[in-house]
């Protein structure tokens, strides 16, 4: 079973937001079809500001620990189905 912290780091220093990102290296890794199913998913949330990284796909999500949680459950069952 993959899990979301293998994949994402997760940066929860600001004070607004929580930052997932997706690094390159281990968007290689999910494949193209996981790293597209991931990438729709974060360009149709309504709650979140997208922020630019060479690096990788970045997502800024309100610090509310109910927005986090569903994002990381839906998250998971995208890496898991």
């Amino acid at each position: 079973m993959k899990d979301i912290k293998d994949f994402f780091d997760i940066d929860k220093s600001d004070e607004k937001f929580h930052r997932l990102t997706l690094k390159n290296d281990k968007e290689k890794l999910l494949g193209e079809k996981k790293a597209s199913e991931i990438k729709d998913y974060f360009h149709n949330l309504k709650d979140k500001n997208e922020e630019k990284d060479k690096d990788g796909i970045r997502v800024l999500v309100p610090k509310d620990a109910y927005k986090l949680k569903a994002l990381i459950d839906d998250l998971n069952t995208i890496l898991n189905s």
